[in-house]
């Protein structure tokens, strides 16, 4: 009796196990936008948190563009809080390397200017 009393009870514990709340509901997102200011240079990797997620090899031609312009590179669907990003220039045999991170906020697009470091400093 008390071997059936126990099975009962673990059976009722895994039925309450299984029957918890799962939210699937989509978490808020925002977008981060890279962009860089001048005429020439290498294109550009770029990475968010470890992954890679596109190229774009183009330059600001005003001084803030908007998220989504041609000369810029935005990432959609982030979501909200800190990410780091690496911007990894192709094509060249002494590639640079820019890091940090970014800020995003729900529903709104984070610019960050990338800035390259010409004397290490």
């Amino acid at each position: 009796m008390k071997t059936t009393l126990k099975l009962f009870g673990v059976l009722i514990l895994v039925l309450f196990q299984s029957c918890a709340v799962v939210d699937h509901a989509p978490k808020p997102t925002g977008s981060a936008m890279f962009y860089r200011l001048g005429t020439r240079g290498f294109a550009l990797d770029i990475f968010v948190d470890g992954v890679k997620v596109g190229s774009f090899s183009s330059f600001a031609r005003i001084l803030i563009p908007n998220c989504g312009d041609e000369n810029a590179f935005t990432v959609d669907n982030l979501t909200e809080g800190s990410h780091k990003y690496e911007a990894r220039e192709t094509g060249t045999p002494n590639p640079v390397i820019l890091k940090g991170s970014v800020t995003v906020v729900v529903d709104q697009c984070t610019k960050e200017l990338l800035v390259y470091d010409w004397w290490g400093g």
